[in-house]
């Protein structure tokens, strides 16, 4: 994704993603790579070997709670579920979208 394209979906200014990028590629967590065919697009790439180090065990405990919870539902269950949730995220996200037009 690109700084621009980050910045669009977060809600925040290319200059504060260009500032939060900078401190992330210095600490290692993701590296910035110029497009072959358009050299003014720059795409940011996540390096998560290193961000799972460090983050994995914090999110163990969400890990093991959804895993619980899954168990308590049949495939067909979980399909309709994952139905609601995709389309609550893309109301969501429509209605958002349109907000902005305010």
């Amino acid at each position: 994704m690109t700084a621009s394209k980050l910045a669009e979906e977060t809600g925040l200014s290319t200059g504060t993603i260009t500032g939060v990028m900078d401190r992330l590629e210095k600490a290692g967590y993701v590296k910035r790579k110029r497009d072959p065919n358009d050299r003014r697009l720059i795409y940011i790439k996540p390096l998560l070997d290193k961000a799972m180090i460090k983050m994995g065990p914090i999110f163990e405990p969400i890990r093991k709670a959804s895993v619980k919870l899954y168990t308590k539902y049949t495939d067909e269950e979980l399909t309709t579920i994952l139905d609601f949730i995709t389309n609550c995220n893309r109301m969501t996200q429509n209605l958002t979208a349109e907000m902005k037009d305010y």
